[in-house]
């Protein structure tokens, strides 16, 4: 900790990398703290498969775009192609990245900000907060579960065992298909991915229920629970952390007792799907005024 930056820029999303140029053109040392595995990881995650992509600036700017190396052509393309484009731009650039390296605290004062990390402490005279607004919701259960957008690391590591996937929309569709496709590939016919919604309808767009719909016709072992709620984990003869799902509940018995119907997974084959939030927490935490 003995570097002191000019600027620290958490998140490496378009304003953080736009932050970062132009720092570097104004001979400002600068440090990009991204907790994912690479630049762009939150659109990567988030952003749906081929979405087009097209230039955009504040509302009520009247100027150039901003910072024009960063800005995407005129013609709309896929986010995959400019997220490519950013990250040979970064390459090129030579800007300070760290990845997987989480923000956590703001101490300190102007001119001397001290920013910690899940890996160390630096210090800074000025600070960007440039993580966006799509950030993981919380499943709400102790254990194990892997809360994820819209990739998945390692799908491998689920072949031959059951895996459940919670969530309704587009995100969760996709890993449910990804998976499929692993398993199926892997002639892993004695598994399945189990899809869970706790609405009884699904709220998929017309490719991803497309891709949905080929992987099944091609041999997907993909079984749907709809209406299916979490329930807080249990610990099994064997000390494991499990969720409980459960679909359907009787009329009551009387003297308030009720039967339930579900399925009981390892926490460590949960995949938690359930969409994003905005900062508003993180910057409650940091004592920030945020102004809309």
């Amino acid at each position: 900790m003995t570097e002191k930056f000019d600027l620290i820029i958490v998140g490496s999303g378009p304003g953080g990398i736009c932050a970062a140029l132009s720092a570097k053109k104004g001979s400002k040392s600068h440090l990009i703290l991204e907790k994912g595995r690479k630049i762009m990881q939150g659109i990567i995650d988030t952003y749906p498969k081929g979405k087009k992509v097209y230039p955009t600036i504040p509302k009520g700017y009247e100027g150039l775009f901003p910072v024009p190396e960063i800005k995407p052509p005129e013609e709309k393309i896929p986010v995959e192609l400019y997220i490519e484009q950013v990250q040979a731009l970064a390459s090129e650039s030579r800007l300070n990245i760290h990845f997987n390296e989480e923000f956590q605290e703001i101490m300190g004062t102007y001119p001397d900000y001290l920013v910690k990390t899940n890996k160390g402490s630096y210090l800074a005279q000025n600070i960007i907060l440039a993580f966006g607004s799509n950030i993981p919701n919380d499943l709400g259960i102790y254990g194990e579960a892997k809360t994820v957008r819209r990739n998945i690391e390692n799908g491998e590591d689920y072949i031959g065992i059951n895996v459940l996937v919670i969530g309704g929309g587009n995100a969760a569709a996709d890993v449910v298909c990804s998976l499929s496709k692993i398993k199926r590939q892997a002639k892993d016919d004695n598994t399945s991915v189990y899809w869970a919604h706790i609405k009884e309808t699904f709220e998929i767009n017309t490719d991803t229920a497309r891709d949905l719909g080929e992987e099944i016709l091609l041999g997907g072992h993909i079984k749907i629970l709809q209406k299916a709620v979490p329930k807080i984990g249990e610990v099994d003869a064997e000390g494991i952390d499990r969720l409980y799902i459960h679909q359907t509940t009787s009329p009551s018995l009387g003297n308030d007792l009720y039967t339930y119907q579900g399925m009981s997974f390892p926490m460590k084959n949960v995949i938690a799907c359930i969409g994003t939030h905005g900062p508003s927490a993180i910057f409650d935490t940091l004592n920030l005024q945020q102004i809309t």
